[in-house]
Parts: C-alpha cells; structure tokens; sequence
C-alpha cells in the first residue's frame, strides 16, 4: 500500500468514524516518562491514528510496520511496535493528553490520556501546639504544593502504626513519650512520596521562626520615621526643591555671567592737557562701555537669585557715571 492509498484510507476514516465499535481505555502517564497503546482487538491490513480528531499518522500491519506521519512533530517521540498495533510515546508532556484513536473499516479503539507530575517530598507544617500540665497538644498540616499533580491523597503513620487520613492530623505527646515521630505519605496518580517529622521539634522551630520577619518589619517602620523627620526638618528651615527646565537639566557646560559697564564722559570732563573745562560747543557726550566676566556665583547666592527672581540673569548692566 503506497502513500496516496495511506491518505485515501486516512480521509475514509474520518468520514466514518461512527461505524464500528468504540472501545474507550483510560490510560494515566507520567511527564518525562513513556506510556503505551496495545490494540489486540483491531483487524484489517491498516488504521490511521488521530489526536482530538486530528489525523496524525497512518500505519500497515507488518512487521516492520509502515508508517507514514501526517504531522512531523510526532515523529521523534512515536514509535509502533507489535507489527503496528502498538504506539508507545516517550518523553511525555502534559500537552501530550488527550484523546487518541485507531481507525479503520474494521472498527475504532480509543484512548483517553492523562498526564501529570510526579510529587516531590511533601511539606509538613504546625498548625498549633498547645502544651500545659506536662504534656504537648499539635495539629499538623501535611502539603505537597505544584501545578500539574492532580488528585492528591494524604496519609499519616507512626511507625507501622496508621494515625489517619488526610491533610491534618492531631497529636497528643506526655514525657517520657516525647520524641514521638510522624510519617506523612502523599500520593497522586502517578507517584507517591513521604516525609517524617518530629512534631515537637517542628512546632518548636516554627514558634521561633517569625522573629526574623519581626525584626524587618520593625527596621523597615524605623526607616519610613526617619525618611519623615528629615522631610519635615527641611521644610521648617526653609528648604526647597526647584526644578530645572528641560534646558538647563541637559545644560552641562560651565556658565560665563557677563557684565556690561557703562561709562558716560563729557569732553569737558576728561583731564586732558589744554583742555577747555567748559563745553561752549555743546559737544555731545560720549558713552564708553566693556564687557567683564563676573565673578562665579556661591551656591547661597544661586540659591537666592533663584528665590527671588524665578530664573537666572545671565547679563547684568552697570551704569557709571565720570565727573
């Protein structure tokens, strides 16, 4: 049988799903683990496989079993053995669950696959502890957090000696029965896992342990009074923040403050030899004036331009008049 008559069966298949009976097996997998689908009941020369009603691969009864893959993805993780009526899937991912189904003329079997995680060691935690008149009261919380586990049961023991069902358990101790140790078990549908615990010491520990978290609370409730004090200390003596335009912030050069003196001077006024001190021609006067850098500014002397004036005077004028 060739691949065009592998795709005809393909496409026959699906039109005709209902025909046939349709046996359903539940099958449970673990992820990273393998899992297998064994047809026994399924004649014919051929069938074509589908996930979630998606034709995937079309496989001949033979040994070696033909195959031929719809979809590529499949092919490095699928592999037929048992001349073709047996599909096992390595690597398991939780995408991998679903329905899968092998079809043909003769009939259909189906497969509904679950997938989950396997549980790593449970956590055990004290709930409560009550101790007066010599002895100890505990309630103990058995948990086995992550997504992907499914259904998870609990179970407690001491020794070989059952305590009960469940996430919880109470625990009674009186000396010299002190150091009584508890056995929690876990289970899921693909795993199972334990932990012991000495309730005694556990609680003890836990008791002990919210100091830390006390201890940072209160630093953090010391650091916020603190950041206040020094915010209403600044504004009591006047301190305050003005922010710079978008010029000034990228504005990273030293400034140069110019100044401008001006000088008046009359001819009658100036000290030149032979000179006439009076001005009978009615000359105009003659106005003398140069640039100076002035000196750099404090920063109480910023500070205070800023105050009063809003923005900076880059050039100042001064006005001088000769006699």
């Amino acid at each position: 049988m060739d691949v065009p008559q592998l795709l005809l069966l393909t496409f026959l298949v699906l039109l005709h799903r209902a025909m046939g009976d349709d046996i359903v097996t539940e099958v449970v997998g673990a992820e990273g683990r393998s899992v297998t689908f064994l047809i026994h009941h399924l004649d014919g020369e051929a069938a074509a496989w589908s996930f979630d009603d998606v034709a995937i691969v079309t496989v001949i009864f033979r040994d070696p079993p033909g195959v031929v893959f719809l979809d590529k993805k499949y092919k490095t993780r699928f592999t037929f053995s048992e001349q073709g009526r047996a599909l096992t899937i390595s690597q398991l991912r939780m995408e991998d669950a679903g329905t899968y189904s092998l079809q043909n003329s003769e009939g259909k079997s189906t497969f509904t696959l679950q997938v989950y995680r396997e549980l790593a060691e449970p956590r055990v935690s004290c709930e409560a502890q009550n101790c007066s008149g010599g002895g100890c009261r505990y309630a103990l919380r058995c948990s086995a957090p992550g997504p992907g586990l499914g259904s998870v049961s609990y179970g407690w023991s001491e020794g070989e000696q059952p305590r009960g069902e469940g996430p919880t358990v109470l625990l009674e101790e009186s000396p010299p029965h002190g150091s009584v140790s508890l056995t929690c078990r876990a289970r899921n549908p693909v795993s199972n896992s334990s932990v012991t615990v000495w309730p005694g010491h556990l609680c003890a520990a836990s008791a002990s342990a919210p100091l830390p978290a006390i201890v940072a609370c209160a630093l953090a409730v010391t650091g916020v009074v603190v950041l206040l004090v020094a915010v209403f200390y600044c504004r009591s003596r006047g301190w305050r923040m003005f922010p710079l335009s978008a010029a000034e912030a990228t504005d990273t050069g030293p400034r140069q403050e110019l100044t401008t003196v001006y000088a008046q001077v009359n001819p009658w006024q100036q000290n030149v030899p032979n000179a006439t001190r009076d001005n009978p021609r009615g000359e105009n006067s003659t106005t003398i004036y140069a640039t100076v850098k002035a000196p750099a500014q404090t920063d109480d002397e910023k500070m205070g331009s800023t105050v009063l004036g809003g923005q900076e005077v880059e050039e100042k004028s001064i006005y001088s008049l000769v006699v």
